[in-house]
Formats: structure tokens, C-alpha cells, sequence
């Protein structure tokens, strides 16, 4: 592993390591939930956005949910 020497040296540690890690997993999805609650409150979606693929769905949903009996 190209890290070994500084890994045995302790200049990089597991808790650095696994931070990292943590890091890389949650970045994604903390990025998602930001831009669907963006969407989902009403701001508008950029200019130089092409198309806007949810749009459809969304409104298929709330229809959906307008003719339940529920």
C-alpha cells in the first residue's frame, strides 16, 4: 500500500482513515436530501437546466394522492 510507511510512522492513524472514509460516504447523500428538499419546497431550478425529469412524477404523485380515499 502506497500509505505504509506513513501509516507505521503514525502520521496517518485509523481514526484519520475512517473519518475520511465517513466522509466520502455521507457527502452524497447529505447532497441529495438538500437538493430534493430545495425542490420539493419550490426553488426554481437553474436556468442552464435542461429538463427537469422529476417534474412529471412529482405531479403524478400529488395527483395520485388527491383521488385516494386515504
Amino acid at each position: 500500500m502506497f500509505f505504509h510507511e506513513w501509516f507505521l510512522a503514525g502520521v496517518i492513524s485509523a481514526k484519520i482513515l475512517l473519518g475520511i472514509v465517513f466522509i466520502f460516504l455521507t457527502a452524497p447523500v447529505g447532497a441529495h436530501l438538500i437538493g430534493r428538499a430545495a425542490y420539493n419546497t419550490g426553488v426554481k431550478l437553474d436556468k442552464r437546466s435542461v429538463q427537469d425529469d422529476y417534474g412529471g412524477f412529482r405531479n403524478f404523485v400529488i395527483k395520485r394522492k388527491e383521488d385516494s380515499y386515504l
